[in-house]
């Protein structure tokens, strides 16, 4: 039943080609429409569904069986002049242009490869992202629950909903990888979209997929659940449609636009600085055309559209935290508090730092010693920079992507040929600005930069190509092309080729490819658990614990909750009504032989490298009950 719901989007881009104006590429346009309709209809069934605690399989089989028929309907019906359904016109290519396509068809489908056949196994999606996911597909609902690890409950929702709807349709995680994938495949489609509608031609589109498809940190994030380039597609539609918007308003238009910034915010926190100047030049066009009356409520209405689509997670956590958005100690930790000369200029040079990443160490180590000595005077207090895994998508950087922006920002400056592209290459010049103002540093922050790197290739499509030689576009393209073949073969994570490479690597094992060494200890702990006969599992671990291999090792009628939860939401109610746990696992070996929950004692049964088991005293042997007792009237004889 997984693809149901791609059926429905399938059907959706059906309905948009019949229905869109002229004048604009009508496959593509569909595509993106769908997209954006698709994301709406999973934001609201996830939302909605949750209140009732009803995402079940069932119900949520019957809500895309439904749209799909509402979908089909809107096909056929009503009668009217509707487009047939039919290929455009190929444009004549040369045989250069297509060996850039298939090259691109090629990176793509490799990566398609890796996502379809490895399981989720970044860090964060070990702690929260899937394990958000569990949990709701646990409790049949998004409500918030009590638990250690704070990020599965405040974070923006859009990407793990969606993954929600396949891991139940589908029985399981084959499909999580998916949605990243899927939005690096439709942001290349979205990037050619907006070359075009700057005015350039097909070699220029041609290089912007080219570009994207080949940025280091999206190769390695489109075959995990990270939520980066679901961020990027919904950015490059936001500018796609306030490009059109600029010809002439009209629904579809606003609708576009008002979903794209809608979905952005609801997939990442960062979609709110990349919202911001694009709806800020929207308002700059509108107010060109119309009274200030109408420019206003314009741009209410778009809010509207975006508050509606957020709202029900801002009362969440405005009901937990009393914040909207974020708890406190959240933004703290994000966001800057104030802006002096110093740390605008060492956020400036580390976010730089953070893409001064090559594929060879030897190269790495000094590197990371200059930048280290950098950043220390800067900031005038010791900064260690270690360039570690560099082919893994929490370390790695888009290098070659960064000097191509400073070689075209260059020839832009010196071009006179900017007419088209002024009003874009002002709205993306001030994205950088905005994270360096608005974001603290993190060695961990060049992966919520890809939105960034994606919004400007069709800025760099368009200057190479207005040099008019056709040589500078295959010579950037060739070593774009070339470069992008370690991210894909020799992915850490995810490897190609190589001893751990993804076609004989268990799936099991490859949840833990990023530490093996974790193995033994999940897979021990949970079955040593099971085989008591305990189905009720307690968790105490902390906010940076890997908590979904638990989840996947178990069978499905083992219910997990976390206990002893000491953070703002351990006064919440288990949404699954009453816990009593039989067994806990802990995420610290240092825990003391007994420990109590609810009042009940619980016994360490077992030890392992980083986590420890315990069982209620109820199911622990009675030879093991006596052991322990005598245990402790020998330590209160002494």
């Amino acid at each position: 039943m997984a693809i149901l719901p791609i059926i429905s989007f399938l059907v959706l881009v059906a309905v948009f080609y019949r229905r869109i104006e002229e004048g604009i590429p009508l496959w593509r346009t569909s595509f993106v429409a769908a997209a954006l309709v698709w994301g709406a209809l999973v934001a609201a069934s996830t939302e909605l569904l949750s209140l009732i605690h009803g995402i079940t399989f069932l119900n949520l089989s019957i809500f895309w069986v439904l749209s799909i028929c509402v979908a089909v309907y809107s096909l056929f019906y009503p009668q009217g002049q509707r487009r047939v359904l039919r290929w455009g016109k190929m444009e004549s290519l040369r045989l250069s242009e297509w060996i850039l396509i298939l090259s691109v068809g090629l990176i793509g489908g490799l990566v398609v490869v890796m996502a379809w056949d490895t399981p989720p196994n970044n860090w964060d999606s070990m702690t929260y992202h899937m394990a958000r996911v569990a949990h709701w597909v646990q409790n049949q609902s998004i409500e918030f629950y009590p638990t250690n690890i704070e990020r599965q409950l405040w974070k923006a929702t859009w990407a793990e909903s969606a993954i929600l709807h396949f891991q139940i349709l589908g029985h399981g995680d084959r499909m999580a990888n998916l949605i990243q994938i899927f939005s690096m495949i439709a942001t290349v489609l979205a990037v050619t979209l907006i070359v075009q509608e700057l005015g350039a031609g097909i070699l220029a589109q041609i290089l912007g997929a080219v570009i994207t498809v080949t940025i280091p940190v999206g190769i390695l994030e489109a075959c995990s659940t990270q939520n980066d380039y679901v961020v990027a597609f919904w950015a490059c539609c936001l500018a796609y449609f306030v490009l059109l918007a600029r010809r002439r308003w009209n629904l579809f238009y606003f609708m576009g636009v008002a979903l794209s910034a809608g979905l952005a915010i609801l997939t990442k926190e960062s979609g709110y600085i990349i919202v911001l100047p694009f709806l800020f030049w929207l308002g700059v066009e509108i107010a060109r055309k119309y009274q200030w009356k109408k420019t206003v409520a314009i741009l209410c209405s778009i809010l509207m559209v975006i508050f509606v689509l957020n709202s029900l997670h801002y009362m969440r956590n405005e009901h937990l935290y009393q914040q909207a958005i974020a708890p406190q100690s959240a933004h703290m930790e994000m966001n800057n508090t104030s802006w002096t000369l110093r740390l605008v200029a060492f956020n400036a040079v580390g976010n730089l730092s953070l893409h001064m990443v090559t594929p060879w160490k030897t190269l790495n180590e000094p590197i990371a010693r200059g930048l280290s000595d950098l950043l220390t005077w800067i900031k005038g207090q010791p900064i260690d920079i270690k360039i570690t895994n560099p082919l893994h998508e929490d370390n790695s950087g888009n290098l070659l992507h960064l000097v191509l922006i400073g070689i075209c920002m260059g020839i832009y400056i010196r071009s006179n040929k900017k007419q088209g592209i002024n009003a874009y290459a002002a709205v993306i010049l001030l994205l950088p600005v905005l994270f360096i103002l608005c974001l603290n540093w993190n060695r961990y922050y060049a992966r919520i930069h890809l939105p960034i790197f994606v919004l400007y290739v069709p800025f760099m499509a368009v200057i190479l190509t207005m040099q008019r030689q056709r040589i500078i576009v295959f010579a950037v393209s060739f070593i774009l092309i070339a470069a992008s073949l370690a991210w894909v073969f020799f992915n850490e994570s995810r490897p190609l080729i190589g001893q751990k490479n993804i076609f004989y690597t268990p799936r099991k094992e490859q949840y833990f490819s990023n530490n093996p060494g974790y193995i033994f200890s999940y897979t021990s702990a949970v079955k040593e658990i099971q085989e008591k006969g305990c189905s009720q599992i307690g968790l105490i671990l902390s906010e940076d614990t890997w908590e979904y291999p638990l989840w996947s090792i178990a069978k499905e009628d083992v219910r997990f909750e976390h206990v002893s939860v000491n953070n703002v939401s351990g006064h919440l109610n288990y949404p699954l009504g009453e816990f009593s746990p039989c067994a806990i696992i802990h995420g610290d070996t240092r825990a003391p032989m007994l420990i109590a929950i609810n009042g009940k004692p619980f016994i360490k049964a077992h030890q392992y490298a980083i986590l420890s088991s315990y069982l209620r005293f109820d199911f622990v042997p009675v030879e093991l009950q006596q052991e322990i007792m005598r245990a402790a009237l020998g330590r209160g004889q002494r």
